[in-house]
């Protein structure tokens, strides 16, 4: 993710951090069979197996990774964060065919920024999010 700093801080500068979050599909097929299911099969969610290839195409992944892992298992992607301070999360959906709704337990998102667009602060509880999309947002 690149980042490119605005002389002048979006929601006045009041975090303490950036934390960027790259959102993205696992497939444990290798990159030459999905694009070959992909062509052979269009986009779509119903139809059977390729008998020629034997492989159907897994539309949402086989898994979600988080800045490239996949987490714990039993607590799942975790960041340390100082209590009673305020951070900028910069979310991107790098999925490859993906939509999701994110959202951080017991935390509201106050959305500073859509699409590298600044953008009047709206608090939500989650955040849908699509293909290549990216989303800053005041974590408190």
């Amino acid at each position: 993710m690149l980042v490119v700093e605005d002389p002048v801080k979006l929601y006045g500068g009041q975090y303490i951090a950036d934390i960027p979050l790259i959102i993205s599909d696992l497939y444990y097929q290798e990159g030459g069979v999905i694009k070959t299911g992909i062509h052979a099969l269009g986009p779509a969610r119903d139809l059977p197996t390729n008998p020629v290839l034997g492989y159907r195409f897994p539309m949402d992944g086989e898994g979600i990774l988080i800045n490239g892992t996949s987490g714990d298992k039993n607590t799942g992607f975790l960041i340390k964060v100082q209590a009673n301070k305020k951070y900028r999360i910069r979310l991107l959906n790098a999925a490859s065919n993906a939509f999701y709704n994110f959202a951080i337990a017991g935390h509201d998102l106050t959305v500073i920024n859509i699409g590298s667009q600044a953008t009047q602060p709206v608090t939500l509880k989650s955040i849908d999010i699509g293909i290549g999309q990216r989303f800053d947002f005041i974590l408190d």
